[in-house]
């Protein structure tokens, strides 16, 4: 298959098994490309809101070709050198990644499957203010507001709502 390699955003792992997923998809369909992610996500908290996030991160990626770091990013290697790497950023570097693959790569490869990813920042900040932050914060990124002023937007939410809880 080439030497690809499975990228994490902040603070994610892989195991073997993500990797092997998609060196069997590629195997199977002969969709190898330089770039590709999972489907969608699955929150390790079930419901609703689980099912209607899942759907909405298929659809983004499906139309937009827009996969964020939980759901296993790889890259092949050489890819991921002449583009040079993971800037370093406080936040967002799995988006700045995908747009600059998508730029010079086009659309990624598609695996379909979830990938399990925590539900606490949902939980903790509730789905509809979690959403809305995260898509100011895009929103912001997209008309130049500096990486470090977001990176105060999300991780203050984390701190506001961790002292709500005391």
């Amino acid at each position: 298959m080439g030497q690809s390699k499975l990228r994490a955003g902040r603070g994610r792992r892989y195991d073997a098994r993500i990797t092997r997923a998609f060196e069997q998809y590629s195997e199977r369909t002969g969709k190898s490309g330089v770039w590709g992610c999972f489907s969608t996500i699955q929150l390790d908290k079930f419901g609703v809101r689980s099912a209607l996030l899942q759907a909405t991160v298929a659809l983004r990626t499906r139309l937009l070709h827009m996969p964020y770091g939980d759901q296993a990013i790889f890259v092949r290697g050489h890819a991921f050198r002449e583009i040079g790497g993971f800037k370093e950023l406080p936040l967002l570097e799995d988006v700045d990644l995908v747009r600059r693959l998508r730029a010079r790569y086009g659309a990624p490869v598609i695996v379909p499957g979830a990938v399990m990813t925590s539900a606490r920042r949902w939980d903790r900040l509730g789905f509809v203010t979690t959403t809305l932050l995260n898509q100011a914060i895009l929103a912001a990124w997209a008309v130049g507001t500096p990486p470090d002023v977001l990176a105060s937007w999300y991780y203050g939410a984390k701190q506001l709502s961790t002292r709500q809880r005391k």
